[in-house]
């Protein structure tokens, strides 16, 4: 999840609406043509880093620079509300 300003996302979310984007964060991450931080893969602060440049260029590449993907803040995968 990422922190942006006022707005929190989920870029697994994010994902879901981007088209040829599946899997986990590293092959996301390469799908986009991302390096990954120097570091231990799978750490805190390199996994941090990853997410940080995955969500900006999902911003860039799928949602225009920002705005649209403003919908989408708050919104959480797993934690979708279910009718009982």
């Amino acid at each position: 999840m990422i922190i942006f300003g006022n707005r929190v996302y989920d870029v697994k979310n994010l994902m879901k609406f981007c088209q040829g984007l599946h899997g986990g964060l590293d092959r996301v991450a390469k799908l986009l043509g991302i390096h990954p931080a120097v570091g231990k893969c799978h750490q805190a602060g390199s996994d941090s880093r990853l997410t940080w440049h995955v969500f900006e260029k999902l911003r860039v590449v799928y949602f225009n620079n920002g705005g649209k993907e403003d919908t989408l803040s708050e919104q959480y995968v797993g934690l979708e509300a279910s009718n009982p």
